[in-house]
């Protein structure tokens, strides 16, 4: 498995690469997949607790972003972001190193579509090497050249989602998922917007669902 050889070759204890929507730093992220190497279930539950933490989800967002390059990517370690003072003061400091065992980490952050994401990220136990330069490049070089890493809709959810969906209807969800606008899908399908409205309409009647939210998290249980 890739993930594994990475974290090998990093000398990483966990990894976990996740792929959604959303690019708000003050909220609406929405993770559409997930694959993990090391992770328990007490590690999970730990990550799932800071993710719902909306007070630091906002700031260490805020601190990513401004640094994202001219192609919205961005890899960073630990100390990039939080002196060793100014981590050891934050409030789940705590959490991580209790909680995960961690200590370092070196995470990868893209944007292959204006609102689809991707996040691949390493951490080093406590007593362990820890993940700096060398880590970095690595990682960079991972998120740059190795295309599943950052998917479309269309290469990352399942076919068999698409299962009974007319053709078109397949085409404007998969924008839709790939963070297209309503008025962007109609462009790019030389459409009307009236007729992709009514395409969604179809769509979240086909999956019992109201709202883009809504089918976004029907998809993600059911992957």
């Amino acid at each position: 498995m890739l993930l594994a050889k990475l974290a090998g070759m990093l000398e990483a204890d966990l990894a976990l690469w996740s792929w959604g929507r959303g690019f708000s730093v003050d909220g609406g992220i929405q993770p559409m997949a997930m694959v993990d190497h090391g992770m328990t279930d007490s590690h999970k539950a730990v990550l799932a607790d800071l993710a719902l933490d909306r007070r630091n989800d906002t700031e260490f967002r805020a601190r990513i972003i401004p640094l994202m390059n001219a192609d919205r990517q961005v890899t960073v370690i630990r100390k990039d972001l939080y002196s060793d003072a100014v981590w050891k003061r934050r409030p789940f400091f705590r959490k991580v190193c209790d909680g995960l065992g961690m200590d370092s980490w070196v995470m990868a952050v893209t944007y292959p579509l204006p609102d689809t994401w991707a996040n691949l990220t390493f951490w080093a136990a406590k007593g362990q090497k820890e993940l700096g330069e060398r880590e970095r490049v690595l990682v960079d070089i991972a998120i740059c050249s190795i295309s599943w890493l950052h998917p479309t809709a269309a290469e990352a959810i399942p076919p068999d989602v698409f299962v009974g969906l007319t053709p078109r209807q397949r085409g404007v969800l998969t924008l839709l998922l790939d963070g297209m606008s309503r008025k962007a899908v109609a462009k790019h399908l030389k459409l009307t917007e009236h007729t992709v409205g009514d395409h969604i309409k179809s769509i979240y009647s086909h999956f019992g669902v109201h709202a883009l939210s809504e089918l976004i998290a029907r998809l993600l249980r059911s992957s």
